[in-house]
């Protein structure tokens, strides 16, 4: 994106020469910027964490990892979208520079044709420019699918962990109790074993005094 700038700035300096390759040169970037704009958001929408595991918290995890990539990819769509309004809007101003030029030079026939090639580039360059934010507004659109979602799947994912935190504290509340039973538990037959112990060394001792 930065090397696409540098060809905007270097095409936007003053100057009659032949600004046809450099014309080719942005095209082709431009072109090859905006297909990894698809490709990556492609990639994004087929994005399955199915290997990851079944696990409901893994699943709203993975998806928010996946939400966060679509809001960089978003971001990197808006700046280059950015860059390319700027330029689209100085090579307009050019333009009609260029046709007031023409204007005040019509008695040179070279100059008046040097011109309107100009103009024509110009016009070349403002139509291809037009069609790529055309595409990358469609790419914004699709990305704000992901990334809206993204507060959703944070407040589930909240949730999640709010129902295991309390199930958690359940589950130790159940295990204190538990404990609790078991030594009252423990308590009793202690007591019944000392009071059985009781009830026989006393007809011990009760049987030794009548028989002797």
């Amino acid at each position: 994106m930065n090397k696409l700038n540098s060809y905007y700035n270097n095409r936007l300096m003053p100057g009659f020469h032949d600004r046809s390759k450099e014309e080719k040169l942005i095209e082709q970037l431009t072109l090859i910027i905006t297909n990894q704009f698809y490709t990556s958001q492609s990639k994004l929408k087929t994005l399955s964490f199915s290997e990851m595991g079944t696990a409901r918290l893994n699943e709203l995890i993975c998806k928010n990892v996946q939400s966060g990539l679509a809001q960089r990819l978003q971001d990197l769509s808006t700046k280059f979208k950015l860059v390319q309004s700027n330029y689209l809007q100085k090579l307009k101003s050019r333009e009609g520079g260029s046709q007031m030029e023409g204007i005040k030079s019509q008695s040179q026939l070279y100059q008046s044709n040097k011109n309107n090639e100009l103009i024509n580039q110009r016009e070349r360059e403002i139509d291809e420019i037009a069609k790529s934010i055309g595409q990358l507004a469609e790419i914004f659109k699709s990305l704000s699918t992901l990334v809206i979602d993204q507060g959703t799947l944070i407040d589930q994912i909240d949730y999640n962990v709010d129902q295991l935190n309390t199930n958690i504290n359940s589950a130790v509340l159940e295990l204190h109790q538990a404990i609790k039973y078991q030594r009252s538990k423990s308590g009793k037959l202690c007591i019944l074993l000392l009071l059985i112990l009781i009830g026989v060394f006393f007809i011990l001792v009760m049987y030794k005094y009548f028989t002797k």
